[in-house]
C-alpha cells in the first residue's frame, strides 16, 4: 500500500462540475465629500524601529505579499474550492482534485483506445519473440509470471515480479538504451511534492520509472533515492482483485501523482498511467481537459497490448511520454543548466530562443484548466528578454492573440511578437472518433511571444516605480476598453513592470488577455455554468472564426 493511499473516499455515483464563482478582494471603500487627508502614520511598538526612508518601501512590499497570500485572482473562471492550508494533506487534496477534475470519461468496453496506442513501439513479430523467450512470461499457459489470484493475496507480493517484468520489457526492446529507463519499487519511498508554498508533503507510487533525458532532472529535494516526480517517465499502481477499490478511489489516487508530474515537469502535455492487478490492467489518462480511463483489461490474454502500453508510457521518445519537445534542456550531473524554446512564427518560420531561466516564471498547480506556463527567453537578434506564455484554451474561446492584435500599438498593454494559434488539442490524445464523449470539453494549445521581460509588479524596487507602473497599467486598461476589449483578470501577476528606461505610458503593462471578452458579446472566455457539459457548437465556433477574420483579414 503506498503512503498516499491512507484512508479512502466513499464511492461516488454522480459527478457534477464544481461550482464556479468570481472572487473579489476584501476591500472596503469609504466615500466622503471632505477634502482628502493624509492618514495618521502607524508606528511599530516595542524595541523595533525603522528608518523613515526604508519604511515606505518595506511596508509596500509587505502589503503586496499580504494581497498575494490572502487574495485570489478576480477571474471569471475561479473555482470555489476551499483549502484548510496552502499545501493540503493527502485526503484533503483528493477532495480538491475531485472538484477540480469535474466529470471524468470512462470509456466503454468496446473502446479501441488501449489497443490503438503506441503500435509503433513494437510490432507483432517482436512481441511474439519476446513472449516466447522471456522468463517473465509463460508461453505455454499464456500467462505472465505473477502471483495467482487468491483471497488473501497481498499487494506486497506483486511488487518484485512486476518490477522484474517491466525492466525485462525495457531490456528486450531497447537493448543498451534501456539504461535510460528503470522501473523501481517506490511504495515505501517518500517522493517530495512541489507546491506554491514550502511543503513537507510527499507521496509514494507503487512502481516508478526513473528516466534520463532532456526533460528530466533529479528531484528538487533530497530523497533516499535518486527518483522523484521530476525524473519520472511514468508510474504504475498495484492493486489486488480482492481489494475491490472503487473507480473514483483509483482515479483520485492516480490524479494526485499525475498532478505532481505536471508541476515538476512543466513541459508535460499529458500523463498516462496503469493500475495493475494479478488479473488485469486499466489505463488512466490525464490532460488539461480532465481525466479519462478504460475498462479493466485482462493482462494475460492481452499481453501484446500491455507491452505496447508499457513501452509507450515509458518511451525513449519524450513526445510519446507526453512531453512537449519544443522545449529542451541541457542536463549536467542530473540538473538542468540551460535550455531552448522553439516556436513557429509567420510563414512557418521557426525561431529558437535560449531560456533565460531553466524554470518557468509562472506555473500551473492544477491538472484541469488552462495549464498556464510562462517562460523568460532571450531574443537571438536583440538579446532582450521576452516572455512566452503557453496555455490550453477551451475550443469555443477566442484565442489570446485575437485580443493582443486588437491591442496593437496601445500603451500600457503588452505587445505581441508572434503566436501559435493551434498547436494541438486534448481531443487528439483521446479515442473519440467522430463522436466526442458528452462529458468532454476540448482544449487547444496555444503559444504567444510577448515584448516583456516577464517581471511582475511584485518585483518593484521603489514606491515611485510601483506607482508609475500602476498608473500606466490603469491607463492601458482604459485604452483597451475603448477598443472594445474588457480584460477581466487584473492580478499582480498580470501587471508587468516596464523595461528599464521605459517612457511614460509603458512603465507598467498589462498581460494575460486570455480571459478577456468583447463587451456585450458571448464570444469570449466565459466558461460554462456549473454542471454544464456543453460541447462546442458549430455556431459558437463559426462566430469565433468570424471574429478572427474581422481582426486579421482573410
Amino acid at each position: 500500500m503506498s503512503v498516499s493511499q491512507e484512508g479512502s473516499l466513499p464511492p461516488v455515483d454522480t459527478i457534477c462540475f464544481a461550482g464556479e464563482r468570481t472572487s473579489t478582494w476584501p476591500l472596503t471603500i469609504y466615500d466622503t465629500s471632505d477634502p482628502p487627508q493624509t492618514p495618521p502614520r502607524s508606528y511599530i511598538t516595542g524595541n523595533t524601529t525603522l528608518s523613515e526612508d526604508a519604511d515606505s518601501a518595506k511596508q509596500l512590499k509587505k502589503s503586496v505579499k499580504t494581497v498575494v497570500g490572502n487574495g485570489m485572482a478576480s477571474t471569471p473562471a475561479h473555482q470555489d474550492i476551499e483549502m484548510s492550508r496552502p499545501d493540503p494533506l493527502v485526503e484533503e487534496r483528493k477532495k480538491i482534485l475531485k472538484k477540480e477534475l469535474g466529470p471524468f470519461v470512462e470509456l466503454a468496453w468496446d473502446s479501441a483506445l488501449a489497443s490503438s496506442l503506441y503500435r509503433h513501439c513494437a510490432n507483432r513479430k517482436r512481441v511474439k519473440e519476446f513472449l516466447q523467450s522471456t522468463e517473465v512470461y509463460d508461453w505455454k499457459s499464456r500467462r505472465w509470471v505473477l502471483p495467482e489470484s487468491r483471497k488473501n493475496l497481498m499487494e506486497v507480493e506483486m511488487y518484485k515480479p512486476l518490477v522484474k517484468l517491466l525492466n525485462a520489457i525495457f531490456e528486450w526492446f531497447w537493448g543498451k538504451d534501456a539504461a535510460h529507463r528503470e522501473a523501481i519499487d517506490t511504495h515505501l519511498t517518500q517522493l517530495p511534492h512541489k507546491e506554491p508554498v514550502s511543503t513537507a508533503n510527499y507521496s509514494s507510487p507503487d512502481i516508478s520509472v526513473k528516466a534520463e533525458g532532456s526533460s528530466f532532472q533529479l528531484p528538487h529535494k533530497d530523497t533516499t533515492t535518486s527518483i522523484g516526480y521530476s525524473n519520472m517517465a511514468a508510474f504504475f499502481e498495484v492493486k489486488v482483485t480482492s481489494q475491490d477499490w472503487s473507480v473514483m478511489e483509483e482515479l483520485l489516487q492516480l490524479a494526485g501523482y499525475a498532478r505532481q508530474i505536471f508541476i515538476q515537469q512543466p513541459n508535460r502535455r499529458f500523463v498516462r498511467a496503469l493500475i495493475i492487478t494479478e488479473q488485469s490492467f486499466r489505463l488512466f489518462h490525464f490532460d488539461r481537459s480532465g481525466a479519462q480511463l478504460t475498462q479493466a483489461i485482462d493482462i494475460h490474454q492481452n499481453a501484446r497490448i500491455f507491452i505496447r502500453l508499457v513501452l509507450g508510457l515509458c518511451s525513449l521518445e519524450e513526445s510519446d511520454v507526453g512531453l512537449d519537445n519544443s522545449i529542451e534542456w541541457e542536463v549536467r550531473e542530473g540538473r538542468k543548466v540551460s535550455g531552448t524554446l522553439t516556436t513557429r512564427q509567420e510563414n512557418n518560420v521557426y525561431v529558437t530562443y535560449q531560456l533565460a531561466d531553466v524554470e518557468p516564471t509562472v506555473l500551473s498547480y492544477e491538472v484541469r484548466g488552462r495549464g498556464l506556463t510562462s517562460w523568460r527567453v532571450v531574443d537571438p537578434a536583440s538579446e532582450e528578454i521576452l516572455l512566452v506564455r503557453d496555455m490550453w484554451r477551451p475550443e469555443d474561446q477566442l484565442s489570446e492573440d485575437f485580443y493582443l492584435e486588437k491591442a496593437k500599438g496601445t500603451s500600457g498593454i503588452v505587445q505581441m511578437i508572434s503566436f501559435e494559434y493551434n498547436r494541438e488539442a486534448t481531443a487528439q490524445f483521446r479515442d473519440f472518433g467522430n463522436s466526442p464523449h458528452p462529458l468532454f470539453r476540448n482544449r487547444i494549445a496555444m503559444r504567444v511571444v510577448l515584448d516583456s521581460h516577464g517581471k511582475s509588479i511584485k518585483h518593484f524596487k521603489s514606491p515611485k516605480e510601483l506607482l508609475c507602473a500602476l498608473r500606466d497599467a490603469i491607463a492601458g486598461h482604459r485604452a483597451l476598453y475603448k477598443k472594445e476589449v474588457l480584460h477581466r483578470q487584473i492580478t499582480l501577476d498580470n501587471i508587468m513592470l516596464g523595461r528599464s528606461g521605459a517612457l511614460a505610458g509603458n512603465r507598467g503593462v498589462l498581460i494575460g488577455l486570455d480571459m478577456a471578452k468583447i463587451p456585450g458579446s458571448d464570444a469570449s472566455a466565459e466558461r460554462h455554468a456549473p454542471g454544464c457539459t456543453k460541447l462546442v457548437s458549430p455556431v459558437a465556433q463559426n462566430k469565433c472564426n468570424q471574429l478572427h477574420l474581422s481582426t486579421y483579414g482573410t
